[in-house]
């Protein structure tokens, strides 16, 4: 049930989103002093969980785009990365970071469709 609480949640989801890619924009392009050590597919997993969460918030606050979503998005993952290589020295642009952005848009897009299926069926029932 839509009610008005939801309709201004809604809302704010636009701005939300264009927050959070400020942010990641910022946090992807600072210099960051060389770590050694832990698990070393780390920063994989954050760029699959960072894209989780902007994929969702994006298809929350467009709606009706959802494939335009997906394809911006995944430039917007390479563009990060070729920003990286210009604009930061301790930063190295990564194609298996690319990859791992493109796989958190993926993991978002199949939880969605998912979703959408599962309402579809139980209507039919």
């Amino acid at each position: 049930m839509i009610t008005p609480i939801t309709t201004k949640i809604a809302a704010c989801v636009p701005y939300l989103f264009w927050i959070v890619i400020g942010i990641v924009t910022f946090a992807m392009l600072l210099e960051l002093p060389h770590k050694s050590g832990g698990w070393p597919h780390w920063d994989k997993v954050q760029h699959l969980l960072v894209f989780v969460v902007l994929t969702t918030l994006a298809f929350f606050a467009y709606p009706k785009w959802h494939w335009l979503i997906v394809v911006l998005l995944i430039a917007y993952g390479g563009l990060v990365e070729l920003m990286q290589a210009a604009f930061t020295v301790t930063r190295m642009p990564s194609v298996g970071d690319w990859l791992a952005d493109i796989a958190g848009i993926l993991v978002t897009v199949l939880v969605f469709q998912s979703m959408v299926l599962q309402r579809q069926f139980k209507a039919h029932k």
